[in-house]
């Protein structure tokens, strides 16, 4: 139990030190590649603030571990769950937007302007704050703490399958699509792949975990605890989402190989 503590300790502190002027830079990075006519990064700064809300907090989970103390949990678990639920939720805001572009782009010409990616984020967010809330809530009583491991896991599966089925949707159509430039073409379906396997592979091993212990109506501390480390690990990643909006194809290529050498 000791040894979870001190490895709970370190990746906190990894996951801050890293992730704050990653998470910071990546954001400032987005910004200046918000255009008219591409509203894609304006999801994708939703992300990096869902992400800095999760990072923000971590020396307050630090101080948890190390003073053994549960002073101010709720406020800390519901900051951290609603950064969770918006990277989440700004995720598959940004798979369904490209999958809206190539299968319906007249439509998405003529609707999907940055104001209505505004308002869309908007609406967003308090859906997302109402379930945190809504989670919060019932987490309190302990009877109906496997009932929501549950919804949880089975919204999470909804989440995945959601986008799974458009970056499927989104191939089938964009193989089709002559005018589009094939360079084009591979950065779409790279950054709908990245956050398909992000996804699948941060938050799909929780979703079976709080799944199997609702089944069995028993907690698992051990797998539970790694299936929520792997969740953790979520704003380490989703920087590298800049890299896959990028226009400029040979500084993106020039990234992906740094990066693998590393």
């Amino acid at each position: 139990m000791e040894t979870l503590r001190q490895t709970d300790v370190i990746v906190q502190g990894v996951i801050f030190s890293i992730g704050m002027p990653a998470v910071s830079l990546a954001c400032y990075a987005v910004i200046r590649l918000i255009r008219v006519d591409d509203i894609t990064p304006v999801y994708v700064i939703n992300v990096l603030l869902s992400d800095l809300l999760q990072v923000l907090i971590r020396p307050l989970l630090i101080q948890r571990v190390l003073e053994r103390t549960d002073n101010n949990l709720s406020v800390r678990h519901f900051v951290f769950l609603l950064g969770l639920f918006g990277s989440v939720g700004f995720m598959f805001c940004i798979t369904l937007e490209r999958y809206v572009a190539v299968a319906h782009p007249l439509w998405y010409q003529k609707r999907h302007t940055i104001k209505r990616a505004v308002q869309i984020c908007v609406v967003i967010w308090i859906l997302i704050l109402t379930i945190t809330l809504l989670n919060e809530f019932l987490m309190n009583p302990q009877e109906l703490n496997f009932r929501v491991y549950f919804m949880n896991s089975v919204l999470s599966l909804f989440v995945f399958m959601s986008l799974v089925m458009c970056y499927f949707g989104t191939w089938r159509k964009i193989r089709s699509v002559r005018s589009l430039p094939a360079q084009e073409k591979k950065r779409i379906m790279h950054l709908m792949g990245m956050v398909v396997g992000t996804y699948g592979v941060l938050f799909l091993p929780l979703c079976a975990v709080s799944a199997y212990m609702y089944v069995v109506q028993n907690f698992f501390f051990i797998p539970m605890y790694f299936a929520s480390l792997l969740v953790q690990l979520n704003p380490m990643v989703d920087p590298f989402l800049y890299i896959f909006i990028r226009k400029d194809v040979n500084v993106r290529d020039h990234c992906c190989v740094t990066c693998l050498s590393c």
